[in-house]
């Protein structure tokens, strides 16, 4: 590329490639697969299953390419090796409608020989508790995976390997994934070695076939969720023989990373809070459910793991996400030192674009307060709050605003006007969160409430607007105008029929 102004012409730039993913459903030669699973278990307690194979490479890679989506939460792996940094990928969107695919070069990762190709999978925000009413298998009950290497060799030929009838499953140490009951981890079932040829420990079987989806499968305009701080310990007190307190100094939203977990069998109980009681114990007031119709298995924000005893074993629960400044470790039977733990928060990636300071440190910690919430809040959607519905509610139209003074959240934006499109209702209501989990049953199904309320459905029109006002993109509107056009027009259609007898009787 080069640039011509009144000035002249600029140099030619460095040559730049870019390359396509797969754009046609005949592009795609896997399958989707699902654990073996011959019963659901009850929600809470349905495992992060690992499905794997292996593929011969008959000689030095030149270049390769992995494309994969999910019906749940994965992550994949390579010979012996985790793929990308993204975190709980695919990400929330209208599964429905469409679904976003994630592509990663890994030519790194491949030697000749034999690989295994594997993932590792959990319920997420497919079948997983979600929303104000935390009712499960929203999207659907059973998890599905797909996944597709593209092998480029140094002698010109290639290969494609991909899920299918080959693959097997298992479940491992992850015994319960839920972004609302936590996770339930016992290290002492860890299947070590899964990512490596040979024979590994566990139940292993043969998946199960899973049906095409009639979702398209596109890429994502948000950048992906990652990890994106991990901040220290800054004090651990001690309150009784076997409950410590941890203070990371800022809340956030994420996980934490453990070590020094006891003794083999120990049994430690995680709880995650914002706030601490007089007493200097946790309050966990602020992660109680909207509606409590039932009690999550390892308590509020609670996650629980089992030691298996290993020198340097660590327990990281990737398949949740909590909001919390505080951590109270129950049940271990000696100190919990600072070093010990590390809280991580994860969340969209999104490019910081201001910053704030004066001469007031109060007015300065009021400013990164609101930074924080704002990135606790952007989790592959907007969302009101970390704790206890996590939805993508669409008060966007209102927070939008702020947030683009701190972050480009232009893609994130785009993103979600996608999935508000999707789940916009024929007649134009637009629903208060979107994506929409109950999808067709959101007006019949238990806990259902109203749609399309005055100020939230607005967001529609609002946030196109805000958009385009930031960043000048036009596309944008032409992309939403029907999905803007048709909640205006039903909203002026509510006001003119539905109007209250004594107004309309005043003023007819």
């Amino acid at each position: 590329m080069r640039v011509s102004t009144e000035l002249g012409t600029s140099d030619w730039s460095a040559p730049l490639t870019w390359e396509t993913g797969l754009l046609a459903p005949e592009d795609w030669v896997a399958s989707w697969i699902g654990p073996a699973e011959t019963e659901v278990p009850p929600p809470g307690f349905r495992p992060a299953y690992h499905l794997r194979t292996t593929v011969t490479l008959p000689g030095p890679v030149a270049r390769a390419r992995v494309y994969a989506t999910a019906h749940g939460i994965y992550e994949l792996f390579l010979g012996g090796e985790r793929v990308g940094d993204a975190e709980l990928s695919p990400g929330l969107t209208a599964y429905r409608d469409h679904l976003h695919v994630q592509a990663h070069d890994v030519t790194g990762l491949l030697q000749p020989g034999e690989v295994v190709f594997g993932a590792i999978l959990s319920d997420g925000w497919y079948r997983g508790r979600t929303s104000y009413h935390r009712l499960p298998d929203g999207f659907g009950d059973r998890t599905a995976l797909l996944a597709q290497l593209h092998v480029d060799y140094e002698d010109g030929t290639t290969a494609v390997f991909g899920t299918g009838p080959g693959w097997r499953s298992a479940a491992g140490a992850v015994r319960g994934a839920d972004f609302f009951d936590g996770v339930e981890a016992d290290l002492r079932e860890e299947l070590t070695g899964w990512t490596l040829p040979g024979d590994v420990p566990g139940e292993w079987a043969p998946v199960a076939a899973r049906p095409a989806v009639a979702a398209r499968l596109v890429s994502s305009p948000a950048p992906p969720v990652r990890r994106v701080q991990e901040l220290p310990a800054l004090s651990v007190t001690r309150l009784r023989r076997d409950r410590h307190i941890i203070d990371f100094g800022q809340n956030l939203a994420g996980w934490v990373r453990l070590a020094n977990l006891g003794p083999r069998g120990t049994t430690l109980r995680l709880t995650h809070a914002e706030a601490l009681r007089p007493d200097g114990d946790v309050d966990t007031a602020g992660g109680t459910a909207t509606l409590r119709w039932y009690s999550p298995p390892r308590g509020i924000q609670g996650d629980r793991v089992v030691s298996a005893g290993e020198l340097g074993e660590v327990f990281e629960p990737r398949h949740t996400r909590h909001g919390f400044r505080y951590l109270r470790v129950d049940g271990h039977p000696g100190e919990i030192a600072p070093g010990d733990v590390t809280a991580v928060a994860v969340s969209s990636d999104l490019l910081r674009t201001g910053w704030f300071r004066c001469s007031d440190e109060r007015v300065n910690r009021l400013h990164e307060i609101a930074f924080w919430t704002y990135r606790n809040q952007e989790c592959d959607v907007p969302t009101a709050e970390i704790t206890r519905e996590t939805s993508g509610w669409t008060d966007w139209g209102y927070n939008v605003r702020g947030a683009r003074l701190l972050h480009d959240v232009s893609g994130l934006s785009v993103k979600w006007l996608a999935d508000l499109a999707a789940d916009q209702w024929p007649d134009g209501t637009v629903r208060n969160y979107a994506p929409d989990p109950l999808g067709p049953g959101s007006l019949t199904a238990r806990f259902a409430i109203p749609h399309g309320q005055a100020g939230w459905g607005d967001s529609a029109v609002s946030v196109p607007w805000e958009i385009w006002r930031a960043y000048g993109d036009e596309e944008v509107l032409s992309r939403q105008y029907a999905s803007m056009t048709a909640w205006v027009e039903r909203v002026a259609r509510v006001a003119r029929e539905n109007r209250h007898p004594a107004r309309r009787s005043a003023r007819p």
